[in-house]
């Protein structure tokens, strides 16, 4: 089996707190994540139970469904620094947890996360600058941040910066 840590669904007290979007509300995810690892690596018939985690799914997917494309809670259009703020504090979230379950690791235990790229190509040339943006936001954020530890995302109006990053893993 595969355990996916966070996977679009949260407790309605951890979103009503601003979930990812607000950093300090990492610490309660990383609380969960441990307890939830350190049950499901007991050791079963001489091997962890589970061997395969992911600690996020899609944290660009998400951050685009609930304030871009607004299909997720709380379902806003449009918000691309609120996009950008959530996506920025999974991905750090993301890293914290790793560096944090991998120590407790078993050997045979590998972390991840999970990353879909999804690329927007625009069937008219007015919407190059729009899809310029979602598919900058979707992709070119979070596999810049792990090619180079630096998180950042820039658009008109738009300039989300987070040189404090922890490194990144994967």
């Amino acid at each position: 089996p595969m355990v996916t840590l966070h996977h679009f669904s949260e407790p309605l007290w951890f979103h009503e707190k601003g979930s990812f979007e607000k950093e300090e509300n990492i610490d309660a995810f990383l609380k969960f994540a441990e307890k939830a690892f350190l049950e499901l690596t007991a050791l079963h018939k001489g091997k962890p139970l589970v061997e395969h985690f992911c600690t996020i799914n899609e944290p660009a997917i998400e951050a685009f469904s609930r304030f871009v494309r607004g299909a997720f809670s709380p379902g806003v259009h449009f918000n691309f620094k609120r996009a950008a703020d959530f996506l920025k504090g999974a991905l750090k979230a993301h890293c914290l947890a790793y560096e944090l379950l991998k120590k407790q690791a078993p050997e045979s235990v590998r972390i991840g996360i999970v990353h879909q790229y999804l690329k927007f190509v625009p069937t008219n040339p007015f919407l190059f600058p729009v899809t310029t943006y979602l598919t900058r936001l979707i992709n070119d954020v979070s596999l810049n941040f792990f090619s180079t530890g630096k998180f950042e995302f820039k658009m008109p109006f738009v300039n989300v910066t987070d040189e404090r990053m922890p490194e990144p893993k994967t």
